[in-house]
């Protein structure tokens, strides 16, 4: 007597009957824990259900039936622990990019750390008012000194700028029109898209203008109909036009507005207080101070780029704009935390004292390329005595353009220096990778055949861990070489 349902193949027959064998997810979970037992139970569960469903996809592909269960409770083990390792992990930035947005933007000041410190463990004055004991206005010191640090009436502080341009836009222009520049409809990342962000806000975005040209006067033809409730311009933070190019100004549509009885928005993104007193050469970025100065009645910035804090989306300008943005009830999802308002009013601090270009951020867009060159050439010095004369690698430092990234200063040039290591036995790519996969992770960048570790967004505290890292890399791909 057979059990082959009529017209199964023995493949079909051999396949079922391994698929049946499939290890029970509670018998890997019990495995794990003796290999493990620090292992938490629902991550070893999940991990053992993903094992399981991939050892089905491969019978199912026909690729048969990998070693056997110690070898599936191998792999569980592993993909618990991978997930226990992810999440937020320290890594090193030697990319040469300052405001990364992978890598979590604007690192803190030290004095913004402790900030963050002072009021995380325990309680704080978040929405108590101190002198008379009753219920205060959440932010009420943090917005007043963020409008007073660039001469505005008002300011507002939400969870970031995107959220920032939405609730300006929702608050002032629902169910009206906005006026904007088919030259500024930016795609600020992650497929985040401004047109998006006014579907979502409620308002309708009318565009004027060409892609690459728009005037005052395009601006001007479409006051004259429809009920536009706001101009908003947009800085193209993120790239870049040139050629046969025009585009209205913050003075010329001030004036418009006024004309109009609307208001002017300026998504400004980057963060820039006020101009650099000696900025890299091509600088153009678009600072706070001078955008107000010139008319706008709301400027939006971030705060974890050139404002060198913690994520945020801030607003300044008018009072009773301002105000109604402050009485939208979407407001209340949008608000800052106890922990992001102390790192910002620490960074508020450093800016209100003078002390801005101490902020990492800051410090590292302006370091100069002699100090970077000196810093290279000691992580260089203390890399080569570390490795030794046994590992067959070249070690040169050469000059080195960073960026500020984020999407601020877009194909600026920061001059610099950073050190080019060069195996003859592996790939910059394989060096890349045993690089992230330390303790700690450094993320570098590969070019011209070899990888550039640029000292602009290491801090000097971490000059050893780097070396170590890079040492550890550099000698497990150079064994693996000599042993082939």
């Amino acid at each position: 007597m057979t059990t082959d349902r009529p017209g199964q193949s023995p493949a079909d027959t051999g396949r079922a009957a391994a698929l049946r064998a499939l290890p029970a997810v509670g018998r890997l979970v019990q495995a794990m824990a003796e290999v493990d037992p620090d292992l938490p139970a629902a991550v070893a569960t999940r991990a053992a259900r993903e094992e399981v469903a991939a050892m089905r996809e491969r019978l199912l592909r026909g690729e048969g039936l990998p070693e056997g269960v110690a070898a599936a409770v191998a792999r569980c083990v592993e993909r618990a622990r991978a997930r226990r390792r992810s999440g937020l992990t320290p890594v090193i930035n030697a990319t040469g990019v300052v405001v990364h947005t992978n890598l979590g933007r604007a690192p803190l000041h030290s004095e913004a750390v402790e900030a963050v410190l002072g009021v995380a463990g325990g309680y704080c004055d978040l929405e108590l008012d101190l002198r008379t004991g009753r219920r205060g206005r959440r932010g009420a010191a943090l917005h007043e000194r963020l409008a007073t640090l660039v001469g505005a009436e008002a300011g507002l502080a939400v969870n970031n700028n995107a959220a920032a341009v939405w609730l300006a836009l929702g608050s002032l222009a629902r169910g009206r029109e906005v006026l904007v520049s088919r030259g500024e409809l930016v795609e600020i990342g992650g497929s985040f898209r401004l047109p998006e962000i006014f579907a979502a806000s409620g308002a309708r975005m009318r565009e004027v203008g060409t892609t690459n040209r728009t005037r005052a006067e395009d601006y001007a033809a479409a006051l004259g109909s429809g009920d536009v409730a706001l101009l908003l311009k947009v800085h193209r933070g993120n790239f870049r036009q040139v050629g046969y190019t025009a585009e209205a100004g913050i003075p010329e549509l001030a004036r418009l507005a006024r004309g109009a009885g609307v208001s002017l928005v300026y998504d400004l993104g980057g963060g820039l207080l006020r101009p650099l007193p000696s900025p890299p050469p091509g600088w153009d970025e678009p600072d706070v101070a001078s955008a107000l100065a010139g008319g706008a009645d709301l400027v939006c910035f971030s705060g974890d780029k050139l404002f060198g804090g913690p994520q945020a989306g801030i607003t300044v300008g008018k009072a009773a704009l301002i105000e109604a943005l402050a009485r939208d009830p979407v407001y209340r999802m949008l608000r800052l935390d106890k922990l992001t308002a102390a790192a910002l009013l620490a960074t508020v601090a450093l800016h209100e004292a003078g002390r801005g270009n101490e902020l990492p951020v800051n410090a590292a867009v302006l370091a100069p390329p002699g100090e970077l060159r000196r810093r290279a050439s000691r992580i260089a010095r203390a890399l080569k005595r570390r490795l030794g004369v046994g590992v067959d690698v070249r070690l040169d430092v050469v000059p080195a353009a960073g960026r500020v990234g984020g999407g601020a200063a877009p194909e600026i040039d920061l001059p610099g220096h950073a050190i080019r290591i060069a195996g003859d036995g592996f790939g910059p790519h394989d060096l890349l990778e045993h690089l992230r996969g330390g303790d700690p992770p450094v993320v570098a960048r590969a070019d011209d055949g070899a990888v550039w570790v640029d000292p602009r967004g290491v801090r000097v505290a971490e000059e050893e861990s780097l070396v170590r890292a890079l040492s550890r890399a550099i000698s497990v791909l150079g064994a693996k070489h000599n042993v082939r």
